[in-house]
């Protein structure tokens, strides 16, 4: 079996609205219904605002194409109290992911 990562917003390109919505409700994840409704409802939106960027990845499987799942990738900003990056300890573990300035 082949797999494709393709992003949501090339694939509305490509294949058109209507095709794209379609092929999108045929995704279910039974264990957690939250993950089936993003990306049902919200993805699209949130990759035209530039919240968060979905890339679905396709099984080829002969001639058809299924959703076997999907992730998301977002920026986030964080921002800092001053006062707590007093706390040296804070600061050390913040040091591990970021550069404090």
């Amino acid at each position: 079996m082949n797999f494709k990562i393709v992003n949501i917003i090339d694939l509305y390109e490509e294949i058109g609205e209507d095709q794209a919505t379609q092929f999108l409700s045929s995704f279910y994840c039974p264990r957690n219904t939250d993950i089936e409704k993003f990306l049902k409802f919200k993805a699209i939106g949130f990759s035209r605002q530039g919240i968060a960027v979905t890339y679905i990845v396709i099984a080829m499987d002969g001639g058809d194409n299924v959703i076997a799942g999907y992730f998301s990738l977002a920026n986030k900003v964080i921002l800092v109290d001053p006062a707590a990056a007093k706390n040296s300890d804070w600061r050390r573990r913040f040091d591990k992911f970021g550069k404090f300035q």
